[in-house]
Order: C-alpha cells, then sequence, then structure tokens
C-alpha cells in the first residue's frame, strides 16, 4: 500500500535502524504492520506518553505489547505537559524533543500522518496565520536533531488505512482526547472538513495539489533566498542594515521569512513582519519581539 518512493526511503541504505513513532491509534499500527513487512534492518518502536489522560498507561501498555508481538523492541518517553498556551502546541513539541534522545545520525523515524492530517495541518496554519508561503502542510521528509524524520502515508486517505486494518485484522485503540473539539485541529476534522467535502465533492483533491503546487513554489523562493542570503550575512543570526535597504518590502519580507526558518524560529504574522521589514529599511525603531524571538537594530546590523 504504500508508494514506491516510500518505500525504497524506508531501505535506503544510508539509514541503519528504523523507528516507527507508534501512539497505538490505527494509523501508527497500520504503520508499523505496513513497515515490517517491506523493511529488512532493525526496526523500533517510540511510544510518548504525555499523561494527559487516564488512558495515557493503557495506551503505554498496548503499544509495548504490540511492538513485542512483532518482535520489536518498544522504547517509552513519558513527558510531562506544562504550557500556558496551547496544549496541543506543547505535547508537539515535547513529542518531538522526546524522539531525538532516540536517534542517531544514521537513524530513521516514520510518523503516520496522512492525506487527511495533510489537509487538517493546511487549514489549521491558514485560519492561525503566519508569513509561511502558500498553503502549508507538513514537509514528509526534513531533519530531526541529526537523524531524518518521515512520513509514508501522507498519499494514503484514512478510509485506505481503515480498509487496510480491518482487512488485516488489526487491533488499535482510540484515544478519547481526539473527540474533544476545544482541540482546534480536532474541531477541523470533526467539523470543518466534512462540510467542505460534503458541499465540494473534489475539495479534499484539489486542496492536496495546492499544498503540492505552493510547496514546490515556496521552494523556488527558498533556494533563491538562500543564495541571496549568502551574500548578506555577516553571521548566522545576524545581517548588515545597508545590504537591505536596496531590497523591495516584499522581496525582503520573504528573505526574513526564509532566515527564519533556516534559523529554526517561529515565523511571525504578515503584520509582524511587514512592519520589521518598514522598519529596516528606515533603519529605525528595531527593537520588536514576537514570541521568544527578538529583533534588534545594533552596530548597523
Amino acid at each position: 500500500m504504500l508508494d514506491r518512493v516510500s518505500i525504497e526511503k524506508i531501505n535506503d541504505p544510508r539509514y541503519i535502524k528504523v523507528y516507527i513513532a507508534l501512539s497505538g491509534g490505527v494509523d501508527s499500527v497500520v504503520m508499523l504492520d505496513l513497515v515490517h513487512k517491506i523493511c529488512d534492518k532493525p526496526i523500533f518502536a517510540i511510544h510518548v506518553n504525555h499523561n494527559l489522560s487516564e488512558e495515557s498507561g493503557e495506551a503505554q501498555s498496548f503499544c509495548v505489547k504490540l511492538a513485542d508481538a512483532y518482535s520489536i523492541k518498544c522504547f517509552v518517553a513519558e513527558v510531562n505537559i506544562k504550557a500556558k498556551g496551547s496544549i496541543e502546541a506543547a505535547a508537539r513539541k515535547s513529542r518531538y524533543e522526546a524522539f531525538q534522545e532516540f536517534l542517531g545520525p544514521s537513524d530513521l523515524i516514520l510518523l503516520a500522518h496522512h492525506a487527511g492530517d495533510q489537509i487538517e495541518t493546511a487549514l489549521f496554519k491558514l485560519f492561525r496565520g503566519g508569513g509561511g508561503f502558500g498553503l502549508n502542510g507538513m514537509p514528509r521528509e526534513r531533519a530531526i536533531g541529526m537523524a531524518t524524520l518521515y512520513r509514508p502515508m501522507l498519499t494514503l486517505s484514512k478510509l485506505q488505512i481503515l480498509n487496510y486494518a480491518r482487512e488485516n485484522r488489526l487491533r488499535w485503540i482510540e484515544d478519547s482526547t481526539n473527540r474533544e473539539d476545544i482541540f482546534d485541529r480536532n474541531y477541523i476534522r470533526h467539523h470543518l472538513v466534512p462540510a467542505i467535502i460534503g458541499r465540494f465533492a473534489n475539495a479534499e483533491s484539489a486542496i492536496l495539489e495546492k499544498i503540492e503546487r505552493d510547496g514546490r513554489w515556496r521552494s523556488e523562493i527558498e533556494f533563491q533566498a538562500q543564495k541571496e542570503l549568502l551574500g548578506l550575512r555577516t553571521d548566522r543570526d545576524s545581517i548588515e542594515l545597508a545590504n537591505l535597504k536596496s531590497l523591495e518590502r516584499e522581496k525582503l519580507q520573504n528573505l526574513l521569512i526564509f532566515w527564519l526558518i533556516e534559523l529554526g524560529v517561529p515565523i511571525p504574522r504578515k503584520p509582524f513582519l511587514t512592519d520589521l521589514a518598514t522598519r529596516i529599511l528606515s533603519e529605525s525603531g528595531i527593537n520588536m519581539r514576537f514570541s521568544w524571538v527578538t529583533f534588534k537594530k545594533f552596530k548597523g546590523r
């Protein structure tokens, strides 16, 4: 069921070990079964226990037993979420940090996000606002610490995954928090996406095609910005203001977005970036803060 590109990626000899991010839900259970059938190298599972519900212990026990049934070792990382803002964002951050504790430079970790998750992510980012380029979903591949993160099921629908699970008589668990509409992504999943698809029959494929097209466009912009940054930067986190003053405002904003992506810091929303670009061009009032990032003028940089 996995496409040829994903099968080749998983079996790429550059990766010594393959890790499965195993939550116990149907998506990760199906991914475990699929990878186990096509991968001939050491496979491990990682389960992150967020301790967010009374079911957390049951999910952990289920994943350990499931991995054992495949003769696979399951590593468990227990985390405690302490967040003043979004629990979703804090859980995600702690999850990825936990993954990195187990991964080395020759490791590949697989996440079970599917086409529906991609649409939810793109809509979530769109509604939240931000300075990214176009309709932006999840990358199929990216670095995570010294290792590589890959999503082999982004082309599969939820229905395909469920059908495979039933046909192969797989067992999985349901996370009750996935039904709680207080979480933004759940609200999008349960209310907005069904309403959109119910009204517009081809909406799902249209959104996915838009994400792919914008991804290619974004890559072209980033490639150009990367070349320009090489000639503008003095250090990784500083740029000579004199080198930026000749740029048009929109081009400057694109350059700033790519620079921040490269630095791995939060991307501000467009009004913030527009204001920052205006201040850079006038070299005045550059003392702005977004999230935990501060932009300042210092010695002409």
